[in-house]
């Protein structure tokens, strides 16, 4: 977003990490992501062009989302695009977290056929 931004972590015992972001021209905390700021993060990162067909504010994400085990809440920013792809931004941390698209997709429901991992997808033993 053009200003540096210092991503500090820690740890308080009960959660395995809290993260926030720190303004380093002023100094306070960054506040989450508006909509508008999460759609630029995503074009940035995708392509600047590239038109936006729908923003998402996710809050939850179970275990068959394509954004599962990630942070939250955060932005799916969907492109009208032939990859037919989305941008996942934790509104948090401010950064880009996933990009899927329909290879992606394609390929998940492939691995999940190959690990036989119906519930979390993800062949964990």
């Amino acid at each position: 977003m053009g200003e540096p931004v210092y991503q500090i972590i820690y740890t308080d015992g009960k959660i395995k990490d809290k993260r926030f972001n720190w303004q380093w021209q002023i100094p306070e905390l960054r506040n989450a992501l508006s909509k508008e700021e999460a759609i630029k993060v995503a074009q940035k990162s995708f392509y600047k062009d590239a038109m936006v067909s729908q923003v998402e504010y996710l809050t939850n994400a179970g275990q068959h989302h394509e954004y599962r085990e990630s942070p939250l809440p955060a932005y799916a920013v969907k492109f009208d695009h032939p990859s037919n792809t989305t941008v996942y931004v934790s509104s948090e941390l401010g950064t880009v977290q996933k990009f899927r698209n329909d290879k992606w997709r394609i390929f998940d429901f492939l691995w999940m056929m190959h690990t036989m991992d119906y519930q979390g997808r993800d062949c964990t033993s």
